[in-house]
């Protein structure tokens, strides 16, 4: 268990850190839990695209390192008054603020407390099935099927690129997950079982930090505006991601996505017309 909970803490990490700096690069300047959402979701877009170049896994988990770092030192050098690395919000301490606060705002003690609290509580909680089945091995076995099986197999494709590429992945099978596990398994030496068991223990750890966030925004409220464009992209979100599920998956199993790519070139070159343009 050792490597699954290495590599659940290396894919944790850079998630939270990642996701930090990405936020106040947009202008959230405060710390929030919510950034490991925000950086785990980064990281299964740009390993599936980094673990194709030469090197495969070794590359990308040498480029997340670095790039780890480097957040980590940017997130270091603009921190002002502990507002990105801590909750403490710009006010002096005999003049605390009144009404709601923004998400990240608050007491930075027990708000980092809290966090690692949960986030704790959501691993242990999920490592009980290994604990129950008394030891570390593929999980969603079955009589006619073993998905994981399936995804171990696209995962050590991709990160060593050896063999026929898999058809799910010529299909276009989104591979942001098996990515992230390919890179842990080459940072920390782990097996590809054990990264790929430590990415489903990480998943509900950060969900769990990034969830005891969900009162203070609740708290905070939202404009009338955001909220009518808020509600619907959750509207819009579920349809479009039903009708996919649906039938762009049987499109798919027979098709390829070269007709995607060249729309998606053909779009980005009538944008970059239009920006220059004025």
């Amino acid at each position: 268990m050792l490597g699954v909970y290495a590599s659940g803490a290396a894919i944790l990490v850079a998630s939270l850190v990642l996701g930090r700096a990405l936020l106040h690069i947009v202008g959230l300047s405060v710390h929030t839990w919510l950034g490991g959402v925000v950086g785990f979701a980064a990281l299964t877009i740009a390993c599936p695209l980094l673990i194709r170049l030469p090197g495969r896994g070794t590359t990308v988990s040498v480029l997340l390192a670095l790039i780890t770092v480097a957040a980590m030192f940017y997130l270091w050098r603009e921190d002002r008054g502990g507002r990105l690395l801590a909750r403490r919000s710009g006010a002096s301490p005999d003049r605390e603020p009144t009404g709601p606060r923004p998400p990240g705002e608050g007491h930075p003690e027990s708000s980092w407390a809290l966090g690692v609290l949960v986030a704790l509580i959501v691993v242990v909680v999920a490592s009980l099935p290994f604990a129950f089945n008394e030891r570390n091995g593929v999980l969603g076995e079955g009589i006619y099927t073993n998905d994981q099986a399936a995804q171990l197999y696209w995962t050590d494709w991709l990160q060593h690129g050896v063999g026929p590429e898999p058809n799910a992945v010529r299909f276009g099978y989104p591979t942001g997950p098996q990515a992230v596990a390919a890179a842990a398994s080459e940072s920390t030496n782990a097996s590809l079982l054990e990264s790929f068991n430590g990415l489903l223990l990480a998943i509900p750890a950060i969900l769990g930090a990034a969830a005891h966030e969900a009162p203070k925004v609740v708290k905070a409220g939202l404009p009338g505006d955001t909220a009518t464009l808020f509600a619907i992209g959750v509207v819009t979100s579920a349809v479009v991601g039903y009708l996919a599920v649906k039938y762009f998956i049987r499109y798919l199993a027979s098709h390829r996505l070269d007709v995607f790519a060249w729309y998606r070139l053909a779009l980005a070159a009538a944008a970059a017309a239009w920006l220059w343009r004025g």
